[in-house]
């Protein structure tokens, strides 16, 4: 696993380092200057990371349309954004703005080091209640949850909760592709959400789906 970290404070920096060094199978990409990076148009043609770690105060300095010119430089990166913000409807802002996760800072070390293979595999590391925020928001203009669902339905449900694209759920499922897309859309329509993170917390929210798999374990 490839990871990049865009740290300013270096004392920080130096312990965030020391961590994803303990791990063998993680390659570090470099001491970046976050700066240089954050201010270009074009990535380094040499880098292309699985996991980006973004230092919270860069948000506060760039603000988080900032997360989603990292995604236009990453394209196929998952963003994981550090920090001590404990208020969750801060945390799910940043979480609609594009990152994949939110780490906590007092969290122990092994929990970092689990948190970007969470991250690395498509699923989100947050605190979940931020989650649900991201499926609460203008609750009264949305479509109600129905009473009951189809099994397939609530099958592709939970299995955007373990995580898994598309074809994985099709493998899963016994069902072509292009039905899991189909189902996806429908769902998108009736709960009037635009993007799988909203609908899988819009499950949550509406209590559709009851596992915790994606989220971690502190919360």
């Amino acid at each position: 696993m490839q990871v990049l970290l865009l740290e300013p404070d270096r004392w920080r920096y130096l312990g965030l380092l020391q961590v994803l060094r303990s791990d063998p199978e993680i390659r570090f990409l470099g001491a970046e200057d976050p700066i240089k990076i954050l201010a270009g148009k074009d990535p380094p043609a040499d880098l292309k990371p699985d996991v980006v770690i973004i230092a919270h105060s860069l948000l506060s300095d760039f603000r988080l349309s900032i997360l989603a010119h990292l995604r236009i430089l990453f394209p196929t990166s998952n963003l994981l954004v550090d920090g001590y913000e404990h208020t969750f409807d801060s945390i799910a802002e940043i979480l609609r703005a594009g990152a994949s996760g939110y780490f906590l800072l007092t969290s122990d070390p092994p929990s970092l080091l689990k948190a970007l293979r969470v991250v690395k595999s498509g699923q989100i590391w947050a605190p979940r209640d931020a989650v649900v925020l991201m499926g609460t928001d203008d609750q009264k203009s949305r479509t109600p949850a129905p009473d009951s669902m189809t099994p397939t339905e609530l099958a592709i449900l939970e299995s955007l909760e373990e995580g898994l694209s598309n074809k994985d759920i099709a493998r899963k499922l016994e069902i072509a592709p292009v039905t899991v897309k189909a189902h996806l859309t429908r769902l998108y329509r009736r709960f009037g959400v635009k993007t799988r993170l909203e609908l899988l917390a819009y499950a949550i929210g509406h209590h559709l789906i009851a596992r915790t798999a994606l989220f971690s374990s502190e919360n």
